[in-house]
């Protein structure tokens, strides 16, 4: 059976990675850890309805670009391939 290692303090505060948000981290072998990507202003709603056509195809585009951008941000720290 394989040997497996917790990341706990046994508390219902929880646990928490890096004391700041400038701190780098990296996973799975990553060789360069870096900082916490940013992601906030990748998606910002633009219209405030989508009864259009060309008011859905901005938000579709949009949340493209969001996509695309957590998936860098996933890639860039190891988490995914």
């Amino acid at each position: 059976m394989a040997t497996v290692r917790e990341l706990t303090d046994f508390t219902p505060d929880g646990t928490r990675i890096g004391q700041s948000s400038n701190e780098k981290l990296g996973f799975f072998g990553r060789t360069t850890p870096i900082g916490r990507p940013s992601v906030n202003a990748a998606y910002a709603k633009t219209t405030t309805t989508t009864t259009t056509t060309t008011a859905l195809t901005v938000d579709i585009t949009a949340l493209g670009a969001l996509v695309n951008t957590l998936r860098t941000a996933l890639v860039n720290l190891g988490i995914a391939a």
